[in-house]
């Protein structure tokens, strides 16, 4: 899985546009997409039309390690896009943030153990890890340096500056 994070430390700049764009284009070329939502206000999780606004979101509980099974646990199907799936935000994330600031720092690896979970118990078709199952992962951040971001870039292998 290819991991493309996109980033700018100015807010309004079209990241989550273009985070989503990029979904789409690659789903129409038959690639299989995981969107994650690093930003706390939710932008790409209500384009995707997967937004809570209540509860702890999926990539706080990926953040602070507090699931057992990623697809069935953090994982939404986007409703109109076969190939394409999330990781929502909301803003419990920023909560998880603080918490990630206040520990030992051992969270930053977080998305690493995320996309290497082994994935059991499943009646589905899928590989060993969402590393082996998805083509590509496309990240929306924040306009800022936080330790999601930091976790976020540390499994990246591009990253777009828009």
């Amino acid at each position: 899985m290819k991991v493309i994070s996109i980033i700018n430390l100015k807010g309004g700049v079209g990241k989550t546009y273009t985070a989503y764009n990029i979904a789409y284009e690659l789903q129409k070329r038959g690639k299989t997409v995981l969107l994650l939502d690093n930003d706390k206000q939710g932008n790409l999780s209500k384009a995707a039309g997967a937004y809570k606004a209540a509860g702890k979101c999926a990539v706080a509980k990926a953040l602070l390690g507090e699931y057992k099974n990623p697809l069935k646990e953090l994982i939404t199907e986007h409703p109109q896009y076969n190939n394409v799936d999330i990781i929502t935000a909301n803003m419990s994330l920023m909560s998880a943030v603080w918490t990630m600031a206040g520990s030992s720092g051992s969270q930053i690896n977080a998305y690493d153990k995320l996309i290497h979970t082994p994935i059991t118990n499943l009646d589905l078709p899928f590989p060993d890890d969402i590393n082996d199952y998805y083509d590509y992962m496309i990240i929306d951040n924040p306009p800022d340096i936080a330790f999601n971001v930091i976790a976020a870039l540390k499994i990246t292998d591009e990253v777009r500056s828009e």
